[in-house]
């Protein structure tokens, strides 16, 4: 795996621990700027709750609790049109995998 598949698996997964981060990553970071089609799906799915006022997404901090429903919705979608991205692939972010 390349440096940079493992920093955009960092972004994702510090984010889906901390999804306020997202008030710093969105003004600058589109889907368009990852290199691996699961990670374009996911941020693309990350951006789209936001807009949609997932409660999730005002958790500020990793000490904040961030309901489980954030990562499965954010899974849901993309993961029908997305070959790679499976159930397991985005906890596997989140646990640094």
């Amino acid at each position: 795996m390349t440096p940079l598949v493992h920093a955009e698996q960092a972004v994702l997964g510090a984010v889906f621990l901390a999804p306020g981060q997202l008030d710093r990553l969105s003004p600058w970071l589109r889907p368009e700027h990852f290199s691996r089609p699961a990670h374009t799906a996911l941020y693309a799915a990350i951006l789209k709750l936001r807009s949609d006022d997932h409660p999730a997404a005002k958790a500020q901090g990793a000490g904040s609790p961030v309901p489980m429903s954030w990562m499965t919705d954010t899974v849901a979608e993309p993961s029908k049109h997305t070959r790679e991205l499976t159930a397991s692939y985005a906890p596997s972010l989140r646990a640094g995998e």
